[in-house]
């Protein structure tokens, strides 16, 4: 199965310790691991408070090579049979974990509630004849039950253990009824028409249900019901573990143990009864069982661990009197039906196998980590952010693909896993918790170095591949220089989007080898080309918005940093307008991502713009589903760009929308713009002069600018798409040897 400990078994605090020392009479640590070593894990057992939610770790205990069990820390399972008592569902430390992502607790609630259990299988025509009739508790309910029924049954709907429950029998003349109770050997006589008041108040009256009294099959004048464990097991049916007979005491409510009942071997105790067709009731039993569980949990897929109460009346009819979320198995080892004691504890690890196999997938599991600095969706997202929602959720078409990240939100064909934190240690911890538990076959790690080493750590045997998406984090103060090449050697690959920044991440670890290039792409059909219908009504709606209608304009879409170059755009833009008096410069962006702060860059870019009035148009911050739009609007994308440019992902977008480009020869840029072909490129160093020219002749050649657009378009769809990009991924894992 690979992982260990990757089935955990959560347990109720209070039997913890007996559970240790091998004495509950209601769970047994040997067994679970016997089984669970069959199906080849090993269960880890822990209580709600050994979970640390920081890192997804559990303070769990497991068996040891002397047979006895010792506490390890060890990750959080993904899969948990959850044993706690029913009164725990809705305690917070629960709806913590049943909210965790990638985690499948099996009997994920513990307790049914018996009037949501009956509506559900009295709409099943196979076993409406079955059940008890049965209402809400009412004075009308009752008066209306007493007329059919000589006995009734009081009984809150959501306890257990015969706790709460009261039997009614109603006397000759039908004005009072004798009340029972499992816990009290005083029977008393009521009103009718104040009974149900004296019994259970008229604040808790909804939480209570009225049933019809069987006549169940006595010995020795005590009550005899059945119990009926069906759980989930090899191929995920539902199957029968056992079946024991309990015998309440004489003249009692009830038959649980709780109440001094006493379980028998049914087959046994049905022949001493003179029961000649036992085999044929047994079948039925087990039939019913089944059926019922089958359609509860078409209600509730969480269910895996049913006990079911079942009463045989004296004409042989066979009842569905109660089901429980959770079989305490007890009444098997009292009775010493050792071979369904076992297979109580054997089916849950069965069925626990059959999950773990069918999470299994054709292709391998990839996860996508994230600088988690930036949200995955949303106007805040960067082109680290883009690339993976691209990537990952074409990949995700054929494989099983996590991403870890911050603001994921619901991505198509993806795995989302979110970390909803602020904190940088904290996000790093919470991520390699997921890591740790998710295993994947295939991690990539977006553009952080520094964290190569803790994810090698957690996750050894999985294929590491590092994708640099600029130079920023490659260098100090984010990672020491010394320490690049042994980051380079941990990671079974190393990918930039550039040769430029190949080159750069060769020179500063000259001994790496495993460096090579993966350019990332655009969707040819999200941004339509401008002979497109839709990119002409964009282009004049958007034109008509911003009141640019009958200008030629020039576009800056990008961050308000000084090595964009829109500070020698702007000065550019003068002399530009000095020929061109009809251009309009279109400034989109922001200081940071998402937002547009007062930066001492801003303030300067700003004063700088003073005296063009309205010939420049400065927009918010445009989020990445716009940018299709504001592409159409613009004639001609110009991006300044200085220094180690790695990649330029906007010039791209521009090329897709078949706009020509007017950019500069910093860091990786002519890998995607091709001087002369899809647009036209300048020295990056003081380029104003050279960037008016070009606009300018650009401007008075309507036809040039249509070649240059259209080479870009062409170019895009060739060389840079997302399918494109993706299909060097999966040549890459081939490369690696992952199938």
């Amino acid at each position: 199965m690979g992982v260990a400990y990757e089935v955990g078994i959560l347990i109720s605090r209070h039997i913890f310790r007996d559970c240790l020392k091998a004495c509950s009479p209601y769970e047994s640590f040997a067994l679970y691991d016997d089984y669970g070593q069959k199906e080849g894990f090993h269960p880890v057992f822990f209580t709600l408070d050994d979970i640390s939610y920081s890192d997804l770790t559990v303070h769990g205990y497991v068996r040891n090579a002397d047979g006895g069990f010792e506490r390890k820390r060890l990750p959080l399972p993904c899969l948990i049979h959850n044993r706690i008592k029913p009164m725990l569902r809705d305690s917070p430390e629960l709806s913590r974990l049943r909210r965790l992502e990638e985690t499948t607790l099996f009997n994920t609630d513990n307790r049914l509630d018996k009037w949501t259990v009956y509506r559900i299988l009295a709409r099943e025509p196979a076993l409406s004849s079955y059940l008890p009739e049965t209402k809400k508790a009412s004075y009308d309910a009752l008066t209306n039950l007493f007329s059919r029924h000589s006995i009734l049954y009081l009984k809150p709907s959501d306890k257990s253990l015969a706790m709460g429950i009261y039997r009614l029998n109603r006397e000759g003349d039908g004005k009072r009824v004798q009340v029972s109770s499992p816990y009290k050997r005083k029977v008393k006589w009521v009103p009718v028409d104040r009974s149900l008041h004296q019994l259970i108040g008229k604040q808790s009256r909804q939480n209570y249900l009225l049933q019809q009294g069987v006549d169940l099959i006595r010995l020795q004048e005590g009550p005899v019901d059945i119990r009926v464990s069906v759980q989930r097991g090899k191929s995920g049916t539902w199957e029968v573990s056992g079946i024991v007979a309990r015998v309440g005491p004489s003249g009692g409510v009830a038959t649980n143990v709780a109440v001094g009942g006493r379980a028998r071997m049914l087959k046994p105790l049905l022949q001493e009864l003179g029961m000649a067709d036992s085999e044929k009731i047994l079948h039925e039993i087990e039939r019913v069982s089944v059926k019922t569980a089958e359609v509860l949990s078409g209600y509730s897929q969480g269910l895996a661990d049913l006990g079911l109460d079942v009463g045989l009346d004296t004409a042989g009819r066979v009842w569905i009197i109660e089901v429980n979320g959770r079989d305490l198995r007890i009444t098997f080892r009292q009775a010493e039906d050792w071979r369904s004691w076992e297979l109580t504890f054997g089916r849950p690890m069965e069925y626990a196998a059959f999950l773990l196999r069918n999470r299994e997938t054709v292709g391998p599991r990839i996860a996508f980590l994230t600088p988690g600095t930036l949200p995955l969706s949303g106007r805040e997202s960067g082109s680290v952010e883009t690339a993976v929602r691209e990537t990952s959720s074409r990949l995700g078409k054929s494989n099983l693909v996590y991403v870890i990240g911050k603001g994921v939100g619901s991505l198509p064909s993806i795995r989302s896993i979110e970390i909803p934190t602020n904190d940088r240690k904290g996000y790093w911890n919470l991520a390699m918790g997921h890591l740790r538990r998710l295993c994947p076959d295939i991690i990539h790690v977006e553009n952080r170095p520094a964290v190569v080493e803790r994810v090698r750590k957690v996750c050894p045997d999985a294929k590491l591949l590092l994708y640099a998406h600029s130079d920023r984090f490659f260098q100090p103060p984010s990672i020491r220089t010394e320490e690049l090449e042994k980051t380079f050697q941990l990671c079974d690959a190393v990918l930039t989007n550039s040769v430029f920044l190949k080159e750069r991440l060769m020179s500063w670890a000259p001994l790496a080898s495993n460096i090579e290039v993966l350019p990332l792409g655009v969707d040819p059909d999200w941004i339509p080309g401008p002979e497109d219908s839709l990119a002409q009504e964009w282009r004049k709606q958007e034109r008509e918005r911003l009141q640019v209608s009958g200008k030629k304009v020039l576009l800056f879409l990008g961050r308000f940093l000084p090595q964009k170059g829109l500070h020698h755009l702007i000065e550019a833009y003068r002399t530009i307008r000095g020929h061109h008096p009809d251009a309009h410069l279109l400034i989109a962006g922001g200081s940071h991502y998402g937002k547009n702060l007062p930066t001492p860059y801003v303030r300067r870019i700003r004063k700088e713009a003073q005296g063009l009035g309205e010939g420049i148009t400065w927009l918010p911050y445009v989020r990445h589903d716009h940018v299709p739009t504001l592409l159409a609007a613009a004639d001609l994308l110009v991006t300044p760009s200085m220094g180690s440019e790695a990649f330029g992902l906007v010039n791209l977008e521009g090329m897709a929308a078949g706009l020509p480009i007017v950019s500069t020869c910093a860091g990786g840029i002519p890998e995607v713009v091709e001087d002369g072909i899809t647009g036209v490129l300048v020295p990056g160093k003081n380029p104003v002069n050279e960037l008016a020219d070009a606009c300018i002749s650009l401007l008075e050649n309507p036809d040039r600018m249509r070649e240059l657009g259209n080479h870009g378009r062409k170019r895009v769809e060739e060389h840079f798409t997302w399918n494109l990009a993706v299909k060097r991924w999966q040549d890459l894992y081939t490369r690696l040897g992952i199938k």
